[in-house]
């Protein structure tokens, strides 16, 4: 649990007992607390895509490739 959350909701005692007796002016003695923990979205992943260029040697007709950066 966190002491200080982001957002707090009080949720209030009912109005009576179940004996029916009132608890409008009845002190709160304790306060139970849950909390929940929200994950943000997974954001999407980045993909790059790398194109190495091929080209034909007007000599000797081989084919000349880019290289890929490493890793």
């Amino acid at each position: 649990m966190v002491d200080d959350p982001d957002k707090r909701i009080a949720v209030p005692a009912p109005a009576a007992c179940s004996c029916g007796t009132p608890l409008v002016e009845a002190p709160v003695t304790a306060v139970r607390r849950r909390q929940v923990h929200d994950l943000p979205p997974v954001p999407d992943p980045v993909v790059t895509e790398y194109a190495a260029e091929v080209k034909r040697c007007p000599g000797c007709r081989a084919n000349v490739t880019g290289e890929f950066p490493a890793g």
